[in-house]
């Protein structure tokens, strides 16, 4: 899960790592594109808390580019939203 923007007391810091440590993650590659060294990947992912009824359910969109022989994520994009609560 991506790191919020701007200035995070560090306390709420955190507690926000600790959240992402105990989160499970289920995420599955829907498609991929690439033309020359450049490339798309979408990655549909569920995650879920320990004991908790809610998940979150995200779409990230990831741009590639090919170095070195190799395939290397340089930009996510995510749109996210928790059922019953909009998004």
């Amino acid at each position: 899960m991506p790191t919020p923007p701007g200035n995070v007391p560090p306390d709420f810091q955190e507690q926000l790592e600790e959240m992402q440590r105990q989160m499970s993650v289920d995420a599955t590659v829907t498609d991929v594109s690439t033309s020359g060294d450049r490339g798309t990947a979408e990655v549909d992912a569920t995650m879920t808390m320990p004991g908790s009824p809610t998940s979150i359910k995200v779409t990230y969109t990831l741009d590639l580019v090919k170095e070195s022989g190799g395939w290397k994520v340089c930009r996510i994009e995510g749109d996210g939203s928790i059922p019953g609560l909009g998004g």
